[in-house]
């Protein structure tokens, strides 16, 4: 069993958790990403968001059908 798409969710989510509890964001963050094809839909939502609401912080997922 592959647990690399996990494992990319997982660190997608990490990033993401950090970056929004942080005090101060100064600088524009850039957040890439891959994986799965089916909860690209869902994940570009939330990413969009995501960014809407941490101005400076974009999100960059790359789905990836063969996942």
């Amino acid at each position: 069993m592959n647990c690399m798409p996990r494992f990319n969710a997982f660190l997608v989510v990490a990033c993401l958790a950090v970056v929004a509890f942080s005090s101060s964001v100064s600088a524009e963050i850039k957040l890439i990403g891959s994986g799965a094809s089916f909860p690209a839909p869902m994940y570009s939502k939330w990413f969009k968001d995501f960014s809407g609401a941490n101005k400076g912080v974009r999100v960059d997922y790359q789905s990836n059908p063969s996942l």
